[in-house]
């Protein structure tokens, strides 16, 4: 470019190539290069952000109305549920992923949370459903039933 308005300025010019016609047809590809790159930069954030729908007047179940959530977050749900459909009924038999399990290491990884939790648990079921049941058994009685 630098050589074409200094060197190369008097040939052009014979050519009917001015030098401001020749900065025109140079800018063409730099300024859309930067527009591109621009376009580009924004259309792959609306993929990804906002995470949740940013407006008003939202179409429920849809991420149209005024304002905007972007695609991803906005298919989250639909696309996990199709993938789990996809993997349990064509790629992967439930049955397969439950006889790989070892059921005593799941016992020993789960054995202090449970500990912990069991009895709180067993008093909710046990309130929920059988109010009186529970309301008339003694201390005792509901430790035993919960260590067992």
């Amino acid at each position: 470019l630098t050589l074409s308005l200094t060197v190369f300025r008097p040939w052009l010019e014979s050519h009917g190539l001015p030098p401001t016609v020749l900065l025109a047809y140079v800018s063409i590809p730099v300024v859309s290069t930067i527009f591109t790159y621009f376009h580009i930069w924004v259309a792959l954030y609306m993929t990804f952000y906002p995470l949740n729908y940013w407006g008003c007047l939202q179409i429920p179940g849809t991420n149209t109305g005024c304002g905007w959530q972007g695609i991803i977050p906005s298919k989250a749900g639909k696309m996990a549920r199709t993938s789990v459909e996809l993997m349990t009924a064509k790629l992967i038999r439930v049955q397969d992923i439950v006889s790989r399990i070892d059921a005593d290491e799941v016992v020993e990884i789960l054995q202090p949370v449970l500990a912990d939790t069991i009895f709180d648990v067993v008093q909710n079921v046990l309130e929920q459903e059988e109010q009186a049941l529970w309301a008339r058994l003694p201390n005792r009685a509901r430790l035993e039933l919960v260590n067992r």
